[in-house]
């Protein structure tokens, strides 16, 4: 019976050693498991804390954006305030221009004129002298002014 005995015992050893493996087996399987739900969790915590980070962020860069697009309406404002204020200078200007151009033409034809009468009072003023010169030299008589001026004056 002994040797009958052996067999199973052996057996028994046998699956006393597989069962003892299986469980050493299901223990590493499971260390693993938790070992990588450690890491997963430990990475779910990080994602989280980078997440909350990023919120902040996102609303840090959404006031930033308001701010920008604040200071950009009032850049564009004042822009467009100093396009008019420099347009109506630019009208002014023209307008300032265009009437000093017409008082600069009145001007020179006023000039052009006055000195034609001038030259004509000069002209008037020659013909006198002639004619009084010759009233003088012949005693008294009649002349033609214009002839003698027409002469004196080349």
């Amino acid at each position: 019976m002994a040797s009958t005995s052996r067999p199973g015992a052996m057996s028994l050893l046998d699956k006393y050693a597989s069962i003892n493996t299986s469980i050493e087996d299901a223990r590493r399987r499971v260390a693993t498991a938790q070992s990588n739900l450690e890491r997963t969790n430990e990475k779910i915590h990080n994602l989280r804390e980078e997440r909350n980070n990023m919120l902040v962020e996102t609303e840090s860069a959404k006031m930033e954006k308001v701010r920008i697009e604040t200071n950009l309406k009032e850049e564009k404002s004042e822009h467009r305030s100093k396009i008019a204020k420099k347009e109506c200078a630019e009208r002014e200007h023209r307008a300032a221009k265009s009437e000093y151009d017409g008082m600069r033409l009145r001007i020179d034809d006023e000039r052009v004129e006055f000195l034609e009468r001038c030259r004509e009072f000069r002209a008037s003023c020659k013909r006198m002298r002639v004619a009084a010169s010759i009233l003088v030299l012949d005693g008294g008589g009649n002349f033609d002014a214009k002839d003698a001026s027409d002469q004196a004056d080349p």
